[in-house]
């Protein structure tokens, strides 16, 4: 009652809406953009300025090469970012998938200015041990001791994927403090 109606039962007044977008009914006649759209990563945004941006998960185990990670920061920075009108949102949620991945390239050029991480065990900074392994985030979809066991099985994918730790030393060669320590 307060925002609506959304959707005209008259024909000659009806807005656009679809499972795609749609148009509020009470939006002015100027507008001709729609009042929301929401569009898959391989979509175009058109007409004028957002106020709001939301991508989510656009990273997968498919689309992380060097060619598609370039493809995807010239979509975000180019096409997506020049259409967000000053003072408006551009909210990014997403599931680390790779070492350098569209996150990491966006962290490493300044894309966010906010960022909010939410791992799947929560501990306190310097505990990890059996004795005290933390709290499942989420206890209702994805219990402590299942979260244990998929850490046990692959602690690098878990690192990345549930911890959301975008540089997991867990089984690779050099451990960041290898690295750390040949900084010239």
């Amino acid at each position: 009652d307060d925002f609506g109606p959304f959707r005209s039962e008259l024909r000659s007044d009806a807005r656009p809406w679809t499972a795609n977008y749609f148009t509020t009914l009470r939006s002015p006649a100027a507008a001709r953009d729609y009042t929301c759209q929401c569009l898959g990563w391989t979509g175009s945004i058109y007409g004028d300025r957002q106020d709001l941006i939301a991508c989510d998960d656009i990273a997968d185990l498919k689309n992380q090469t060097p060619a598609e990670i370039d493809k995807q920061w010239r979509k975000l920075w180019g096409e997506f970012r020049s259409r967000l009108v000053k003072g408006g949102l551009f909210l990014v949620i997403g599931t680390r998938m790779t070492e350098g991945d569209i996150y990491t390239v966006m962290e490493d050029n300044g894309f966010f200015t906010d960022k909010v991480v939410l791992p799947a065990i929560e501990r306190e900074p310097g505990t990890d041990s059996e004795a005290d392994p933390g709290k499942a985030l989420w206890e209702d979809n994805v219990s402590m001791r299942e979260l244990l066991k998929i850490r046990d099985t692959d602690p690098r994918m878990f690192e990345l994927m549930y911890q959301q730790n975008p540089l997991p030393s867990i089984g690779a060669v050099f451990t960041q403090e290898m690295i750390k320590g040949a900084y010239d």
